[in-house]
């Protein structure tokens, strides 16, 4: 849960309000898995590598396992942009 909290701030929350979508919705967190997942296939472009698969990304959010290299990762998107 501290993870998640942690990265609140990074999600696309203007975005999901506009769609008429707030935290602890269950379309929010969609909305939310889908701007991640948009994130990490991006930064993997190129790579070689793949990256997490969509049920990976819903483990995250609904079972709070937010592995601490896409907390880190999330933030630092936030910082550079």
């Amino acid at each position: 849960m501290a993870r998640m909290k942690l990265i609140e701030p990074v999600l696309p929350q203007k975005e999901a309000k506009a769609a008429g979508l707030n935290p602890g919705d269950r379309g929010y967190q969609k909305f939310c898995i889908n701007w991640v997942e948009q994130k990490i296939s991006k930064y993997y472009e190129g790579t070689g590598l793949q990256p997490p698969v969509t049920a990976t990304v819903q483990k995250w959010f609904y079972a709070d396992e937010l592995p601490d290299w896409v907390a880190v990762f999330l933030l630092n998107l936030a910082k550079n942009n």
